[in-house]
């Protein structure tokens, strides 16, 4: 339907990915257009660890940035019951919760601090190549004339610590009059 009735007479699109890059260069051509959208398929970055305790995205984001240690003490325990870790007094603190920290065994503790870490990390370089991306095409587009806008398809991506990064691109779009429409691809 956009590309009936939604663009321009001289409007040109190009279909970019981030995870392919260039699919079709900017052209008029509705059919090429077309057919390039139709080869465009969603890549799920549905980043999580494997096995024992299963880590989200959003989990490890949580735990690596101490934002929530009842997510933290809820792993743990996981950790320590699946792995054995902290059976036969392996350090454990007793059932209770202490005070001063969390209340499974530091070892499983640890563990999933280091796990949250790996996780987080790999998650926030995804998002900082996004941004890179889009940071990207918008230098391309700002020295194309007319309307340009970025029809931004996305499943999302967890930006947690990256607020500066997000506000760097949406100002040098702002700046170069490139707007940025999103579409959940969810």
């Amino acid at each position: 339907r956009f590309l009936k009735d939604g663009l321009a007479a001289n409007a040109r699109v190009g279909v970019l990915t981030i995870s392919s890059g260039l699919v079709l260069p900017f052209t008029a051509d509705v059919a090429r257009i077309a057919e390039a959208i139709d080869k465009v398929s969603l890549q799920e970055r549905n980043v999580r660890s494997e096995g024992c305790p299963l880590l989200t995205a959003y989990d490890a984001y949580q735990i690596a940035s101490n934002l929530d240690p009842t997510a933290l003490n809820v792993k743990a325990a996981e950790y320590a019951t699946c792995s054995g870790v902290c059976s036969g007094g392996g350090g454990g603190r007793g059932r209770g919760r202490s005070a001063s920290g969390p209340s499974a065994c530091p070892v499983a503790v640890d563990a999933v601090k280091f796990m949250s870490n790996a996780l987080w990390e790999q998650v926030r370089m995804q998002s900082q190549n996004t941004l890179r991306t889009l940071e990207s095409i918008i230098d391309f587009m700002a020295r194309m004339k007319g309307t340009r806008v970025i029809l931004l398809a996305s499943s999302g991506f967890l930006s947690g610590t990256l607020e500066f990064d997000e506000e760097q691109v949406v100002d040098k779009a702002l700046r170069a009059n490139v707007v940025i429409n999103s579409l959940d691809a969810k």
